[in-house]
């Protein structure tokens, strides 16, 4: 027998989660809800808490319910690609905010995740070609151009809180929640320290 399940990922700036709780819990009142908080919406799905114990917890026919694939990832392409793993683990996913449905081994199916996927390499291209027209921009402004790609300075202090709170046992995630900066400078960090103390 399938289980049905829901996932959220609330935001402090929702004005109002209880009624985008609702818009699930509202597709089945029994469904098991797990509810993402504390997490940016660019931290890949994989690395949230809660959408690993979802994970884990999901089987072959199972079904998940969630607003919106965004609530899957930030992007179209962290999107396409979690969406990919729950069909691959013959899990049913259904969206409430746009009623879709995505089922593995489904033509109709197949159609969306290529829609999806062209709308991740569109949005690719858009913003390697605004990033380009940028620098053209200021290639002909040589003092603006020194100043933009001068490189940003390491900020000592955040350094080294991020620093303490892993040497007090903290995760990696934790420790980018409370500093406010993203995994990849907490995970720097954490190698720099590795690499003096095996110098030492």
């Amino acid at each position: 027998m399938s289980t049905i399940y829901g996932y959220i990922r609330l935001s402090p700036k929702m004005s109002d989660p209880e009624t985008l709780i609702g818009q699930i819990t509202g597709y089945n009142p029994e469904l098991k809800l797990f509810r993402e908080t504390g997490i940016r919406g660019n931290v890949p799905a994989e690395d949230r808490p809660q959408y690993r114990a979802l994970f884990d917890a999901l089987k072959p026919g199972d079904q998940l319910i969630v607003r919106w694939v965004t609530d899957l990832g930030f992007h179209f392409d962290a999107c396409h690609q979690t969406l990919q793993h729950l069909l691959d683990k013959g899990v049913i996913v259904h969206t409430v905010n746009q009623p879709l449905t995505f089922k593995p081994n489904c033509p109709v199916t197949n159609a969306l995740l290529l829609m999806l996927k062209g709308y991740a390499n569109s949005h690719t291209q858009h913003r390697l070609w605004a990033a380009e027209a940028g620098r053209d921009s200021l290639r002909q402004d040589k003092a603006a151009w020194k100043e933009k790609f001068r490189g940003r300075r390491a900020n000592h202090e955040v350094h080294r809180q991020i620093a303490l709170l892993l040497q007090a046992g903290k995760t990696l995630q934790t420790v980018a929640d409370e500093t406010g900066v993203s995994l990849s400078t907490v995970k720097r960090v954490k190698a720099k320290m590795q690499h003096h103390n095996h110098d030492q």
